[in-house]
């Protein structure tokens, strides 16, 4: 019987799953939101394609998110209402007056900082107990970080360092 040295990881618990998730719903579900606002007005056709492609994976992994939020068994409350600082960062992102502005703060904040708050959730995620989300949690980054090559904005910026720690507000 082989065994290795390598000490186990303790994971999340559901609760802290159903937090972490619920942060990143918010965020993918305000992206697609927005993205199908720009989509129309956006003039350059490479532009539109990339957004149009981005806004249908995003879609997906909202539909999974929420999807893994059921299989977690946790209350119907979930996926709550966002923290007060994710709210004004989503806030700022509908505020946006062009379609240049917007792309900057999608891709040059809000997919980076996505993308920063899922490797965390990963690092300490055990990927034995919790397979289901390290399946997830990988698709959705590969394709945040895939995004952000195909449609880079000015500069990246994270706003959070762990997005998902962010509380939420269950009704």
């Amino acid at each position: 019987m082989a065994t290795s040295l390598e000490p186990l990881k303790g994971g999340y618990d559901v609760d802290e799953n159903a937090i972490r998730f619920s942060n990143y719903f918010h965020v993918l579900r305000e992206l697609v939101h927005l993205s199908c606002g720009w989509l129309p007005l956006e003039p350059r056709l490479e532009v539109k394609y990339a957004l149009g492609d981005h806004l249908h994976d995003d879609a997906r992994a909202v539909t999974k998110i929420k999807r893994r939020l059921y299989e977690l068994r946790t209350p119907s409350d979930y996926p709550g209402a966002p923290a007060e600082e994710l709210a004004a960062l989503l806030d700022r992102a509908n505020t946006a007056t062009t379609g240049a502005e917007y792309v900057e703060i999608a891709y040059g904040e809000l997919k980076p900082t996505l993308a920063a708050a899922i490797r965390v959730h990963l690092d300490a995620l055990d990927p034995i107990v919790d397979e289901p989300s390290l399946r997830l949690l990988t698709q959705i980054l590969h394709r945040q970080e895939r995004h952000v090559v195909e449609l880079p904005a000015g500069g990246s910026k994270v706003d959070f360092e762990d997005l998902g720690a962010l509380t939420i507000r269950l009704r």
